[in-house]
Parts: structure tokens; sequence; C-alpha cells
């Protein structure tokens, strides 16, 4: 990947210098350092980001988000659930959120986060694939391919990243299904695969 992530990084420092009160600067820079795998500065970053816009949901959840990359999951889990208070409605807290619960093979309760979040972002192919994840691992396969489905019907109509595909296929445990879209995922050069 010919991602610039110093470049991008030294671009957000520059803006923190000019205006240090810039919490997207912050939340963004934190992003930076995530993909670079600094989590501990990214962590530093995103909480500077948290307080100098505390009701900010996408700094919230990116708080959350340091903390689930740092396998600290029971912390992400409070954070999400505490920007849910900020915003119930809030799609990619839920998603967020059902993320660490299933790292913690909590998969009832995320599953539940997941279909909360497909409901109220509309069908989110990110959310889709989550879902179908979740299913499985618990072990709910049909219903998992049922969420394979809707993630294909999706693709005639709008893009749908290869790494949705490759996620609903590890969950059902397809290495054939899932290697074959992670090779498309590389060739779309995706961004997940960075952290």
């Amino acid at each position: 990947y010919d991602w610039d992530l110093d470049g991008a990084e030294n671009g957000f420092q520059r803006a923190i210098r000019c205006n240090p009160g810039y919490a997207t600067a912050h939340h963004w820079r934190a992003h930076c350092l995530l993909a670079a795998g600094r989590i501990v500065e990214a962590s530093t970053e995103m909480r500077q980001a948290q307080k100098l816009d505390p009701l900010s949901l996408p700094v919230n959840v990116g708080v959350g988000w340091c903390a689930y990359f740092g396998r600290r999951y029971d912390e992400a889990i409070k954070q999400y659930r505490t920007t849910l208070e900020l915003e119930p409605n809030f799609a990619l807290a839920h998603q967020t959120l059902g993320m660490a619960l299933a790292q913690k093979r909590d998969y009832r309760d995320a599953i539940s986060e997941f279909q909360t979040a497909v409901t109220l972002s509309g069908g989110s192919a990110g959310a889709i694939a989550a879902l179908g994840y979740s299913y499985g691992l618990a072990g709910a396969k049909a219903d998992a391919r049922v969420q394979l489905a809707r993630l294909k019907d999706l693709s005639q109509h709008r893009y749908v990243p290869a790494i949705y595909m490759a996620l609903v296929y590890l969950g059902l445990g397809d290495r054939p299904g899932f290697s074959s879209w992670l090779s498309k995922a590389r060739e779309e050069r995706s961004e997940y695969l960075i952290y």
C-alpha cells in the first residue's frame, strides 16, 4: 500500500500547531496513528479531541475505537455505551459496540447491536457484513448466508467493499470463500487492511 501515513500525520500536526483547539485535526491524527499501529499515542490524541469537543459523536466513537484496537474491549464497550447515552440512534456506535461484544464472544448481544445498526443506517453494507459475521460465529449459518445474499444483492446496485464479503465468509468458516474475497479486498486496496 502506498498510503503516506507520515505525510498525513505531519499535515495534521501542522493543523494542530496552527489551531491547537481544532478537535477534528486531533481526531483524524489519531486515526493516522492507529493506522501506523501507534495505539497509545492514538488514544492520547483521541482523548484530546474528546476534551475539546466532548459532545462529538464521531470523536466519542473514536475513543472507543482506540480502546478496541488496543484490545481493551471492556473499555471500548463502556465508551460506546456512553456515546449511545448522548445519541441512542447513532448507528456507528451500535455497530462498533457490536464489534467489541463479538470480540468478547457475546454473540447474542453483538447480533442485537448489529441488527440495530442495520436498521438505523438504512442497510449499511458494513453493518450487514458485521451481522453476517456474528451470525456465522454464533453458529447461525443460515442467518449468516441470508446476510451474505443481502450483500451480494446490494452490490448489484452500489459498491460493496470486498472486505465485507470476506468478513461474512470468515464468520461462516468458509476458508476458500474468505481467501477469494480477501484477495479481492487486497486488489481494491481496502483501507481496513492497513490496521
